[in-house]
C-alpha cells in the first residue's frame, strides 16, 4: 500500500513515542519462517487458542512451535506420527501415533495419559462438546472418556477416515468396508450409507446438517440427516480428500485427477481448478473467500471464481493440508533435498472462513465437530483472538467496537482506510499525541477489514458479537 508523505510522518511519530518499530506484514506467497524436524511430516498441523502450532512427524514426535517459529517443545511416542492433533477446550493436545497409543498430552508437553488401541493410528481424532474423544483404529472407532478411559467402542472394518461429530452428537466416520457410519453417543448405530468403493475421506457437515464424503469410487457423496442419498457429484479419480465448505454453500474437494472440484450446494459443478500432480490433501478456506489447496510441489491460493492468485512453489513435495491461523500464516509441511519442514507462508486471509465447515476437521483446532452457533442465523456468539507479543495483523468477519481491545496488554491499534492511518489505544497520553499531529481516532473495527494491535504480551481476547443474516 503506498502511504502519503503526511500520514507517513504522522504515523512515525506516534511510533516513536510508543516505543514501536512497524514492519509491514511479508509479500502474499512469500515464506514467513520454516521449522525443521527429522523425518517427513505428514501429520496435519493444528493451532492452540495462544497461536502455538502441533504437528506430528515420522521421528516419532509431536512438536509445539511457537507463532515466531521457534520450539516451545516436543513430545516423544514410540513410533510414526501421522495422525492430526486435535486440541480440547482446556489446552490438552490429543493425537495417535503408529505405536498404537492415542496420546493425551498437557499444554506444557508432559504426558496426561495414553490409551492403547489394537493398532496403529492414522486417523485423526474429534473431540466431543462434552470431551469425549473419538478415533479410528484397527477395526473400531474408539469412544474415550477425558480421564483416558474406554467409554465405548464400535466395530467395523479398517478405518483411516477420520471422525466428525454432528450438532446432535452424532459421529460420523468412513471404513474400508465401503460404508459411512452414523453412530450414536452411546455407541449404537444409528444408520450406514454404502458407496461404492472404500471411505478413506474425512466427512464434514453442512450448515443443514447434509454430511459430505467422498469415495474411492470418484464420487462425493451428499448424504441427508437420515442416512439417505441427496445427490452424488462424480469426479475424474478417487475422492481421498476431505471436504471443505465455503460460506456461500459451495462445497470444495480435491481428487487424483489433479482437478480441485467447486460444487454447488444442488450438486452441479460450479468450476474446476487443474493442479499440477496429484492433490490429496483437503482445502482449506479463508476469510476473504480465498481457497488453499497443495500438491506436490505448490501452495496454491485460488480465488473464489477460480482463477489462480498466487503459489509458493516448494523445492520437492507438499505431503500437508494448509491450516490458516488467525494471523494471516498459512502453515504447511513439505520435504526438501535439504529436509522435512513445517512452512509459515504470509497471505491476506485474516482467518477460516465464516462457514460450516471451512477446513480438515472443522477449525484450527482440529475438534471435528459442528460449532452449533456458528449454525444459528442469529445469535450472540464469541469471537476470539490470540495475540501474540508485538505486532499482530488482525481480521474479523463481524464489526467490533475497539473498547473490546481496552485491556492491559495491548497498547495500540492501527487501520489504514486506504488514504490515511487511523489509530486507538487505551493510553491517554497517546491518544493526545495522535490527535495533537491529526490522527483520526478509530472507534469501530468493520466486517472484513485488518487491523493492527500491537501487544505487550501474548494475550487471548473473546469478544462477544451478534450474529445476524
Amino acid at each position: 500500500m503506498k502511504l502519503n508523505c503526511l500520514s507517513y510522518l504522522i504515523a512515525t511519530v506516534v511510533f516513536l513515542f510508543s516505543g514501536m518499530q512497524f514492519t509491514y506484514a511479508g509479500e502474499l506467497g512469500t515464506l514467513n519462517w520454516k521449522f525443521e524436524t527429522e523425518d517427513a511430516i505428514f501429520s496435519l498441523p493444528a493451532i492452540g487458542s495462544n497461536g502455538t502450532v502441533y504437528v506430528g512427524a515420522d521421528d516419532h514426535y509431536l512438536y509445539a512451535i511457537n507463532p515466531d517459529g521457534t520450539l516451545k517443545w516436543k513430545f516423544q511416542t514410540g513410533n510414526r506420527v501421522r495422525s492430526s492433533p486435535a486440541v480440547g477446550s482446556d489446552g490438552t493436545i490429543y493425537v495417535g501415533s503408529d505405536d498404537s497409543y492415542l496420546y493425551a498430552i498437557n499444554p506444557d508437553g508432559t504426558l496426561k495419559w495414553k490409551f492403547q488401541t489394537g493398532s496403529w493410528i492414522e486417523s485423526s481424532p474429534a473431540v466431543g462438546s462434552d470431551g469425549t474423544i473419538y478415533v479410528g483404529a484397527d477395526h473400531h472407532l474408539y469412544a474415550i472418556n477425558p480421564d483416558g478411559t474406554l467409554k465405548w467402542k464400535f466395530e467395523t472394518d479398517w478405518i483411516h477416515s477420520s471422525p466428525a461429530i454432528g450438532s446432535d452428537g452424532t459421529i460420523y466416520v468412513g471404513s474400508r468396508d465401503n460404508y459411512l457410519y452414523a453412530i450414536n453417543p452411546d455407541g449404537t448405530l444409528k444408520w450406514k450409507f454404502q458407496a461404492g468403493s472404500w471411505i478413506d475421506s474425512s466427512p464434514a457437515i453442512g450448515s443443514d446438517g447434509t454430511i459430505y464424503v467422498g469415495s474411492d469410487d470418484s464420487y462425493l457423496y451428499a448424504i441427508n440427516p437420515d442416512g439417505t442419498l441427496k445427490w452424488k457429484f462424480q469426479t475424474g479419480s478417487w475422492v481421498k480428500s476431505s471436504p471443505a465448505i465455503g460460506s456461500d454453500g459451495t462445497i470444495y474437494v480435491n481428487t487424483g485427477d489433479d482437478y480441485l472440484y467447486a460444487i454447488n450446494p444442488d450438486g452441479t459443478l460450479k468450476w474446476k481448478f487443474q493442479a499440477k500432480y496429484v492433490i490429496e490433501s483437503p482445502p482449506a478456506i479463508g476469510s476473504n473467500g480465498t481457497i488453499y489447496i497443495s500438491n506436490s510441489n505448490y501452495l496454491y491460493a485460488i480465488n473464489p471464481d477460480g482463477t489462480l492468485k498466487w503459489k509458493f512453489e516448494e523445492e520437492y513435495s507438499s505431503l500437508s493440508s494448509p491450516t490458516i491461523g488467525s494471523n494471516g500464516i498459512v502453515y504447511i509441511t513439505s520435504y526438501t533435498s535439504e529436509g522435512y519442514y513445517l512452512y509459515a507462508i504470509n497471505s491476506d486471509s485474516s482467518s477460516l472462513a465464516d462457514s460450516s465447515w471451512p477446513m480438515f476437521h472443522h477449525d484450527t483446532m482440529h475438534t471435528g465437530r459442528v460449532d452449533i452457533t456458528s449454525t444459528n442465523p442469529a445469535s450472540s456468539i464469541t469471537l476470539s483472538f490470540s495475540l501474540n507479543k508485538e505486532w499482530n495483523l488482525v481480521g474479523t468477519s463481524y464489526p467490533l467496537n475497539i473498547s473490546s481491545f481496552n485491556i492491559p496488554e495491548v497498547l495500540t491499534v492501527w487501520k489504514w482506510t486506504g488514504n490515511s492511518w487511523q489509530f486507538w489505544s487505551p493510553n491517554p497520553s497517546l491518544m493526545k499525541i495522535a490527535q495533537t499531529y491529526g490522527l483520526d481516532p478509530i472507534t469501530e473495527i468493520d466486517a472484513n477489514e485488518g487491523f493492527w494491535v500491537k501487544t505487550t504480551d501474548q494475550v487471548n481476547i473473546s469478544v462477544p458479537v451478534e450474529k445476524t443474516q
